[in-house]
């Protein structure tokens, strides 16, 4: 799946979510039914033990019903549900962020592994608690003070787990990083979010109020009444959890590729060697507090940041150093004066007489020979043509011809013998 790392569209993560959960259902069905499989179980025995009536669809369409329940809560049943609720908290957590961590490997092309997804869970189980109690309650006081800030901050902090998860900070700084990255892409993100919950509320429903259902018709016994709502539960979760993490998921990195180049961060600091699963991921280039939207904005081309400064150069040869530092060179010595032929300061003096001074240079009266060049002439040489040559040689061969006849103005000539017959005759 690393080969997908491109920008999606809203379609495209919607497919890619349904893709990623076909293909790796054993290992994210495993993870789900592992953790929620036992609470069920645990969830359904405590509300038979109560009241059977509180089971499924009885306690939502037997309103006859509401007021003997409500009386027969005491203290004991009270801390019972209460640690109920925090016990399906914490449990649903951390299956939740097991998902997560088994799409992303997948998403990056390694193969998801139980053990692999539950460590990582256990191990930010707290600060994952944290985070969710935080987004949780500054939701709830949007939507109490206008459902439209609730609505807004839903879809502007859905990637804070992601953030917190892969990035490996802090809660409050999970849900800055999760504005930066929604920031410009909201719309998109709304609409994906929305047909992603409607999606996981609609299939769950019918898996669990179908099963429940069923049972309900065929058996009044509260026993059937609380398998059907165990098993429904499971299958539910099964379903609807991993297809909701690999939709954040996935749209976690598709505002990493879209904003930060972070698919061609992956494969530089991956380039020939397997990606280790447990390894963190890449931590982003680019940040808010580091540079400015223009240079933002050119990702994931990235000048460098403010105070950096190169590194220190080598120092120079021993050979080039100097104590002041360049200077120019010396300039060439003046030449010497020519020697003089005069009386005074002749080397070739002899008895304090001037010798005779040197002969003077006798001009050549003919000028330098020339050679012929294409521009003495008019044209450059021409060769005789075929019938040209041919006519030579014809007027030439009759020449030949001439000499053989006989020549009366010539002294001693003679015509030439003819020829003997055999024997000389």
């Amino acid at each position: 799946m690393a080969t997908s790392l491109r920008p999606l569209s809203v379609g495209e993560i919607l497919d890619a979510g349904i893709k990623v959960v076909t293909r790796h259902w054993k290992p994210l069905a495993g993870m789900i039914a592992i953790l929620t499989g036992p609470f069920f179980v645990v969830y359904v025995l405590l509300l038979a033990s109560i009241d059977s009536d509180l089971l499924g669809l009885r306690a939502s369409f037997d309103t006859s019903s509401t007021s003997s329940t409500e009386a027969s809560f005491n203290t004991t049943e009270v801390v019972g549900f209460g640690l109920s609720y925090v016990l399906l908290f914490v449990t649903f957590l951390i299956a939740f962020v097991a998902c997560f961590k088994a799409v992303s490997d997948a998403w990056l092309g390694a193969t998801p592994s139980v053990s692999r997804s539950l460590k990582f869970a256990l191990r930010r189980a707290f600060s994952t608690a944290v985070l969710s109690l935080i987004a949780f309650v500054g939701v709830m006081i949007g939507f109490i003070l206008c459902i439209a800030p609730g609505i807004w901050l839903s879809v502007a902090w859905s990637l804070c787990l992601p953030a917190l998860l892969f990035e490996r900070i802090g809660p409050f700084a999970a849900i800055k990083r999760s504005s930066s990255l929604i920031n410009g892409r909201w719309w998109a993100s709304f609409l994906l979010c929305g047909v992603g919950y409607l999606m996981v509320s609609v299939i769950g429903g019918v898996i669990q109020l179908g099963l429940e259902g069923i049972a309900d018709t065929l058996s009044d016994s509260t026993v059937a009444l609380a398998i059907a709502q165990v098993i429904g539960s499971t299958i539910s979760s099964a379903v609807t959890y991993p297809y909701l993490a690999a939709v954040l998921t996935i749209l976690y990195f598709d505002q990493r590729v879209r904003k930060e180049g972070f698919d061609l961060q992956l494969q530089a600091e991956g380039f020939g060697v397997e990606r280790d699963p447990d390894a963190p991921l890449p931590a982003p280039l680019i940040g808010d507090e580091v540079y400015t939207p223009e240079q933002r904005a050119a990702a994931p081309y990235w000048p460098p940041p403010p105070g950096w400064t190169p590194p220190p150069a080598e120092p120079e040869p021993s050979q080039w150093a100097s104590s002041s530092g360049w200077s120019a060179p010396a300039p060439a010595p003046a030449p010497a004066d020519a020697p003089s032929w005069g009386t005074a300061g002749d080397p070739l003096r002899r008895d304090g007489e001037p010798t005779d001074p040197l002969p003077p240079r006798e001009e050549a009266d003919e000028p330098p020979p020339t050679y012929p060049s294409w521009s003495d002439d008019d044209a450059p040489p021409r060769y005789p043509s075929w019938e040209e040559r041919k006519a030579a040689e014809d007027a030439k061969r009759e020449d030949d011809g001439d000499d053989d006849k006989p020549d009366g103005g010539r002294a001693g000539w003679l015509p030439p013998e003819a020829p003997r017959g055999p024997g000389g005759l």
